[in-house]
């Protein structure tokens, strides 16, 4: 299966952004990082609109520094609920013909004593949302700890021939 970019999402300290760098790196795709602001067109909140604009300009793909699957856990953890079901399935149905892989980082490590948008508390919860959103995700998926070396070979084989 060709994959033409990659979506990397996970809580916060999972390893996404190191996981982007080097999925960056072997591929040759730029690394959109997604932002609180990132969905809002004309101070609107669209995140298919926003999603896509920068796939829909370029014929390269990207690396996503999280996406969609991270305003879902969030989203539920701090009830704003910005991506309604058909929204999502919307989403996932352009990601899939688009050829992007979904990748869930878990990284069981120590938290680290750095600032976070969220508590080391409130980061365990959204890590099982993350999980529930992952599961019920209609997409090329995999899940992985981006500290094994042995995991993160296995998808850089996987993505292999993507544009460079």
């Amino acid at each position: 299966m060709f994959f033409r970019g990659v979506i990397v999402e996970g809580a916060e300290q999972s390893g996404k952004s190191t996981l982007c760098d080097r999925i960056a790196k072997e591929t040759g795709l730029k690394i959109i990082h997604m932002h609180k602001r990132y969905g809002f067109v004309d101070d609107k909140f669209d995140y298919f609109a926003s999603y896509f604009y920068d796939i829909d300009r370029s014929p390269l793909g990207y690396v996503f520094d999280r996406s969609y699957l991270s305003e879902i856990a969030y989203g539920e953890y701090f009830q704003r609920g910005n991506i309604t079901p058909e929204i999502r399935h919307k989403i996932e149905n352009k990601f899939r013909e688009l050829g992007y892989l979904l990748v869930l980082c878990r990284r069981d490590a120590e938290w680290l004593d750095r600032d976070e948008t969220v508590t080391r508390e409130q980061n365990e919860a959204i890590k099982r949302l993350f999980e529930q959103a992952f599961d019920k995700a209609h997409m090329f998926k995999v899940r992985l700890n981006p500290e094994d070396d042995s995991e993160v070979s296995a998808l850089l084989r996987r993505l292999e021939g993507t544009i460079r």
